[in-house]
């Protein structure tokens, strides 16, 4: 009975060992992936404004005019980065309603878009959010559990993702520092 303890014990040991062996293994890997994929907000903000030049070049008419006042509101956007995943995102206003349209998001991981109320001219109440992996995206729309109200401030701001596909504001915590807010119209 003894033997047989020991064989078992053996057994689970030599499991969790090679367990280690192999999460330290895939942990290594993905980290390597998830650093070839990062962005750099430069390299977004060039890839842009070159997209931006050629439109304009295609473009006639009234048609450059639209896109010089795209280009004006743009500007005016709010868009803010931080260092940690080179990370950005960038809203403008629009109008009131029950969803939110971010214009891009840029993360070198998979993170949580949420659309949060100004409270004492900082992050309020979460009223939606939408997951997006790593990279740059383009036009997030986030809906909402209570409708913008047209006048009130609110921001944008990235929530690291822990990866089990359901949001909970305790574990997928705020990144500090990457928020931009907009005026609902």
């Amino acid at each position: 009975m003894q033997q047989e303890n020991n064989s078992a014990s053996a057994k689970v040991v030599t499991a969790l060992i090679i367990g280690l062996i192999l999460g330290f293994g895939a942990g290594a890997f993905w980290q390597e992936r998830r650093g070839a994929n990062e962005l750099s907000l430069e390299e977004v903000s060039a890839s842009d404004e070159e997209e931006t030049r050629a439109a304009n070049s295609k473009e006639g008419g009234s048609t450059q005019a639209a896109g010089a006042a795209a280009t004006v509101q743009a500007k005016t956007a709010s868009a803010e980065k931080t260092s940690e995943n080179n990370s950005a995102v960038l809203v403008v206003d629009q109008a009131a309603g029950g969803a939110v349209s971010v214009g891009q998001v840029v993360s070198g991981n998979s993170v949580w878009v949420a659309v949060r109320e100004e409270q004492n001219g900082g992050l309020g109440n979460i009223l939606g959010v939408a997951r997006v992996a790593a990279g740059m995206h383009a036009a997030v729309t986030v809906e909402l559990l209570r409708p913008t109200v047209v006048g009130k401030r609110y921001f944008v701001a990235l929530h690291r993702d822990v990866g089990d596909n359901a949001f909970n504001y305790r574990e997928d915590t705020l990144i500090e520092g990457v928020s931009a807010d907009f005026t609902a119209q």
